[in-house]
């Protein structure tokens, strides 16, 4: 991983103040069968994404697909940039992180006191050799949804934790987050792991295996809204078609955990309220259209998670109706009447001793359906360690 200078730590924690200051019912049900039904299956497991690489973790080894998916076709989202060995439950990286006050990180990180909680966000996949297919099924967040904030995915593959992290910021009047730093996350994750005292040997980086010395880019729109230092900070490369090419080292740190906080048991609810207020790309039933839509309107989000015995559980859901009005971005105006979007979505997941589950549904409506530049879109994904992995998407303008 990147060795940053002191000075450079300082600029990346004043970065993260900056940006900030801008800026109990009934049980989850269970999604996992018992243990006797729980059986793979293997005519249900999609393919194996290209690109499995085996990375050298001491004595052993792990067959890895290096990224994140949205869903099971190989298609790369967010790289691998951590890989937790030893006591290494997600459950367990859950209760030592979130065990953590938000003050007492050393040097520059001190200005930093967000604490770490159980995460709103679209569900990832990735693919190892053994466990195949499985989902992000405890996503964790420093900072909250409107914040900017560091954001985890974790993946338990063959008794290890792997991990993308990263640090976000939300795309103002939208549900959108744009990634700004890997190796800034990556960065503060590990001094917070040290903090929990549970680190039993140096933070040591694995060999090269996602993309570098750059992996993604910041979209171009949202560029011109960071500041120099800002830029300069997150060593962002600004390139000629004004997107800006994000830091990757291209490896994963590996940390090695010899204990764990306990985990406290509960759920815990909390809600907060999305307000749609930008001009977005229209997300389906483009054909016909300028391919954007003015966006109002409130979406309420809840988020009930935490541990029930010594199984993890969650739900989180979206809903609300917004305004749409067709936007022409080429002369600024209007390009039509407006209509209703009706957005409906659910993720659940659940992790026992011997199997995980994420199961996410989207239900995205325009109303009155009317036309061909009106439709709607279905969602589904489900990913399990052990059982059926599932992935649709349908679209009907």
């Amino acid at each position: 991983m990147i060795s940053p200078t002191r000075s450079t730590v300082a600029s990346l924690a004043a970065l993260v103040i900056a940006l900030s200051a801008c800026s109990d019912g009934d049980p989850v049900a269970p999604l996992l069968a018992p243990p006797s039904t729980t059986a793979g299956i293997a005519g249900n497991e999609p393919p194996a994404p290209a690109g499995i690489l085996t990375v050298a973790l001491g004595s052993e080894s792990l067959a890895l697909w290096p990224f994140t998916g949205s869903d099971f076709s190989g298609a790369p989202k967010d790289p691998i940039n951590l890989i937790f060995l030893g006591k290494a439950d997600p459950r367990e990286i859950r209760a030592s992180l979130m065990s953590l006050a938000g003050t007492g990180r050393p040097g520059p990180l001190a200005g930093i006191t967000c604490t770490w909680d159980d995460a709103v966000g679209d569900p990832q996949t990735n693919y190892a050799v053994g466990d195949g297919w499985v989902g992000s099924t405890i996503q964790l967040e420093c900072g909250n949804f409107q914040g900017p904030r560091f954001h985890i995915r974790m993946f338990r593959q063959n008794g290890v934790t792997v991990a993308n992290v990263h640090y976000e910021i939300l795309i103002p009047g939208t549900n959108l987050h744009e990634v700004l730093s890997w190796e800034f996350a990556e960065l503060f994750v590990t001094a917070d792991i040290a903090r929990t005292g549970f680190l039993g040997a140096a933070p040591a980086p694995s060999g090269t295996i996602t993309p570098a010395p750059y992996y993604r880019t910041v979209q171009a729109p949202v560029v011109p809204f960071l500041t120099a230092q800002q830029i300069a900070s997150l060593g962002l490369l600004v390139n000629g078609d004004g997107t800006a090419s994000i830091p990757n080292d291209g490896r994963a740190t590996v940390l090695t955990l010899v204990g764990a906080a306990p985990l406290v048991k509960g759920l815990v609810n909390r809600s907060f309220v999305v307000q749609f207020a930008q001009v977005i790309p229209k997300p389906f039933c483009t054909a016909g259209t300028t391919g954007y839509i003015y966006a109002t309107g409130p979406v309420t989000v809840h988020i009930r998670a935490g541990i029930d015995g010594n199984n993890y559980r969650s739900e989180w859901s979206a809903a609300g109706t917004l305004t749409l009005i067709p936007f022409n971005p080429l002369n600024g105006q209007f390009a039509g009447a407006p209509y209703q979007g009706v957005v409906t979505i659910r993720n659940l997941t659940e992790m026992t001793d011997g199997n995980s589950a994420v199961e996410f549904l989207s239900d995205q409506r325009e109303l009155p359906d009317v036309g061909a530049t009106r439709g709607v879109r279905l969602e589904h994904l489900r990913a399990r360690e052990e059982g059926e992995d599932v992935a649709t998407l349908n679209i009907d303008c």
